[in-house]
């Protein structure tokens, strides 16, 4: 009996079992129906970013609460689902955060601009020698007894090492460049100061004032000895000079021939402020064997190449070989030059030289001329 018993009740305990566990998740469904139903929806913009500027207010039951993002939503009240979801904590019946809220950027302030400090200007380095020429305020030259200012106005061709010994000409056109070197020194060292021609035509012209014992620095030709031996040493002393350039020999230096300066040295000369550029006609013609148009053609046509080269007037005019006679004086004149030199000896004087301004003397410096020599030369 007692065995028959004990098979009865196990088999109900067994259902009863069975039927309870699959009833749990039904009843927890139907909890969960339940708490939805009494909890108001609430609707939030997920998908709008956070203003990145104005803060939340303070989040209290009766404020907006964050979602992800940090965007505001309606009101909500706590309920179950709510708790159980574990975005929310009740305290005092009032709802609060769980959560950190999100930290507000912080503004960059865009830092200030700092203030331009002006630089000073590099000071340009004014080349050292005795050179400068006096304003017209300043004292001028000191006059001799008659009032003439006698200025010598020296005349070079090459500055180098004659390369044909048996080449008398050449021996007299070259000097050599540590014979040239002496030379500058000497001057230097003794007091002359250096001018261009163009302050030679003030004085003459206009009674403008020169420095102590003036000097002129004339070069024939446009060699390029000048640009490679002579320049270097003018520019160490700082002393003025002239350039007479051939036109047409400039432009074989374009091309290559290394006989003769070429634009572009001219140019950087001129621009240095210690050289000024002279005409020695296109070709270098005797210019008193020309007709009038050839002669024109020479004086006029080479200054216009020069001014062009340059990008200002060409003021002095140099005759080749010297020669010259009244036609090319006058033409000269047209053709707008203020002063011009031959090959005649003798020293400038000013201002009694204004007449024949066009056709003033120099000094040459011939190859071989010892210091002592030089130094006779220009008393």
């Amino acid at each position: 009996m007692e065995q028959g018993k004990h098979g009865v009740r196990r088999p109900a305990k067994a259902w009863l079992h069975t039927r309870w566990v699959s009833l749990v998740p039904a009843l927890i469904l139907i909890f969960f129906v339940a708490s939805a139903a009494m909890s108001p929806r609430t609707t939030q913009a997920v998908d709008e970013p956070a203003d990145p500027i104005t803060p939340p207010a303070q989040l209290t039951a009766l404020s907006p609460s964050p979602d992800a993002v940090g965007n505001a939503t309606d009101p909500v009240t706590l309920t179950p689902a709510a708790f159980i979801a574990g975005g929310l904590a009740a305290t005092n019946d009032e709802v609060q955060p769980s959560a950190t809220p999100l930290p507000l950027p912080t503004m960059t302030s865009t830092p200030a601009v700092p203030t331009a400090t002006a630089i000073p200007p590099t000071p340009t380095s004014t080349p050292s020698g005795p050179t400068p020429t006096p304003d017209q305020d300043a004292a001028g030259n000191a006059q001799p007894v008659d009032g003439t200012i006698r200025v010598p106005v020296l005349m070079y061709h090459y500055i180098r090492i004659n390369p044909v010994a048996s080449d008398r000409l050449g021996y007299g056109l070259s000097v050599p460049p540590t014979d040239f070197a002496a030379q500058m020194a000497w001057l230097v060292q003794n007091g002359y100061h250096a001018v261009f021609p163009s302050e030679l035509t003030a004085a003459i012209t206009r009674a403008a004032p020169l420095p102590t014992k003036p000097i002129v620095l004339t070069f024939d030709d446009g060699y390029r000895d000048f640009y490679d031996k002579a320049w270097p040493v003018l520019k160490q002393y700082g002393l003025k000079s002239s350039s007479a350039v051939i036109t047409s020999f400039a432009d074989k230096g374009d091309r290559g021939d290394l006989s003769y300066m070429n634009w572009n040295m001219i140019g950087e000369l001129d621009r240095s402020g210690l050289v000024e550029i002279a005409s020695h006609t296109l070709s270098h013609p005797d210019l008193t064997r020309l007709s009038p148009g050839q002669r024109w053609a020479e004086l006029s046509q080479s200054k216009d190449l020069i001014e062009r080269h340059l990008g200002h007037p060409c003021v002095a005019f140099v005759y080749p070989s010297g020669r010259y006679d009244g036609a090319t004086l006058a033409d000269a004149k047209r053709a707008g030059y203020q002063i011009a030199f031959t090959t005649n000896d003798g020293k400038v004087r000013a201002p009694q030289d204004s007449g024949t301004i066009l056709q003033l003397p120099r000094v040459r410096v011939a190859g071989g001329t010892t210091i002592a020599g030089f130094a006779k030369n220009l008393g």
